[in-house]
């Protein structure tokens, strides 16, 4: 941490100005020759105009000489106040930086003491350590990032697996303990994504790659910019992960190479817009329940080389206008219900997809259109609406 600190504070030095770090003298030196310079030039110019640089259209009178003493000394007066002026606008910069660097320092310090909450061995402490660096992400945009960081990183962390009924008391404490830990982040954070949120997280990254997801709330949330990563991560049996009702608006949802082990996701009424992305790329969906139901997916959902041998995923109601990806699929069990759902299959791809025995149930769907298999009819386990809605192949690919 005390790289930390020293990081910090030289980008403070960097970002003073360089006026701030002159010496005071070598400031008021600079500023009088400076601004004595340009008196004498103005000075030059006014008895120039007056024609007293002229010997031979000089005529000396009483006026003429007070105008001219007046001139001097207003011009003195001038350079005085001038320096006393750059000299106070120094002293104020040189202000503003030590302000800077004390508060630098103070988050610093803010920084280190919820670092070492979150580190205890103690389960209370390290609970109170999330709400220290969640207030203290709040009042430090500048290191907001880094916070978020660490708290991810806590909740991706090697954990406790659910110990059987009969173990030892200390063991089911200690699962129990984790579990919590872990579902206090992931509320801390979806708290700061959600339209109500007083202090927004929202363009951020949160990285929860590989991490074991057994519930989080995260209904409602905004993700507009930013990622909400969840690759690698395996979803095993417990409350669902909750995203119903979030909008996804030109951020990703990353939930690449993950595994679906009697897990459940909830992304029913969400929301992803043109230009977001939710990638389902390289995942096993072994077991579990998807829940898509009623959703709008205008941008890209992508499945490719998606392996589903027993969940069921459903899409019902949903609104499928944007790119849904199949490619290099393999769908050898479980159920993908499209039921009432509004289907542009000319964003649907399933080119490399090897249909082994799972099923996908257009037929109460509203497809306007024809889906490309690849092949000359509908692959085993697919099942369409009455009307045609292959496209038709001279021979299967």
């Amino acid at each position: 941490m005390g790289q930390d600190s020293q990081n910090s504070d030289s980008l403070g030095r960097r970002r003073a100005p360089a006026l701030a770090r002159w010496p005071l003298g070598r400031v008021a030196f600079a500023t009088f020759c400076a601004t004595l310079a340009l008196a004498l030039g103005v000075l030059a110019g006014v008895l120039g105009w007056l024609g007293l640089l002229s010997r031979s259209s000089f005529r000396s009178s009483p006026g003429t000489a007070l105008d001219v003493v007046k001139l001097v000394l207003g011009a003195v007066a001038g350079v005085g106040a001038l320096v006393g002026l750059v000299i106070a606008y120094r002293r104020q910069l040189v202000a503003e930086t030590a302000d800077d660097r004390e508060r630098t320092r103070l988050f610093n310090e803010r920084f280190n003491a919820a670092a070492e909450q979150l580190g205890s061995d103690r389960a209370g402490v390290r609970q109170a350590g999330i709400y220290s660096m969640e207030g203290l992400a709040d009042d430090w945009p500048a290191g907001r990032q880094k916070c978020v960081d660490v708290l991810c990183a806590l909740a991706r962390r090697g954990h406790v697996l659910q110990p059987p009924a009969d173990a030892p008391i200390e063991d089911r404490l200690a699962w129990d303990d984790d579990r919590q830990f872990r579902h206090a982040i992931m509320r801390v954070v979806a708290d700061h994504l959600r339209p109500a949120a007083a202090v927004p997280w929202r363009g951020g990254n949160f990285d929860f790659t590989g991490a074991l997801v057994d519930g989080g709330d995260f209904e409602g949330i905004e993700l507009t910019g930013g990622r909400l990563v969840f690759a690698g991560a395996r979803f095993v049996a417990g409350a669902p992960l909750v995203l119903r009702g979030s909008r996804i608006d030109g951020g990703l949802l990353d939930v690449r190479g993950a595994v679906f082990d009697s897990g459940a996701l909830d992304l029913s009424k969400a929301s992803v817009g043109p230009q977001a992305t939710v990638n389902f790329s390289d995942v096993l969906f072994q077991d579990g329940y998807i829940d898509i139901r009623t959703t709008t997916i205008e941008g890209c959902c992508y499945l490719c080389r998606a392996t589903m041998s027993g969940a069921e995923i459903e899409l019902s109601e949903s609104s499928l206008r944007g790119t849904i990806d199949f490619r290099d699929a393999r769908l050898a069990g479980g159920v993908m219900r499209f039921d009432g759902a509004v289907v542009a299959p000319e964003r649907f791809r399933f080119a490399g997809a090897r249909f082994e025995g799972a099923t996908l149930d257009f037929s109460g769907a509203q497809v306007d259109g024809l889906l490309d298999f690849g092949t000359a009819a509908s692959p085993t386990g697919v099942m369409l609406p009455p009307t045609p809605t292959v496209a038709p192949h001279s021979a299967p690919e």
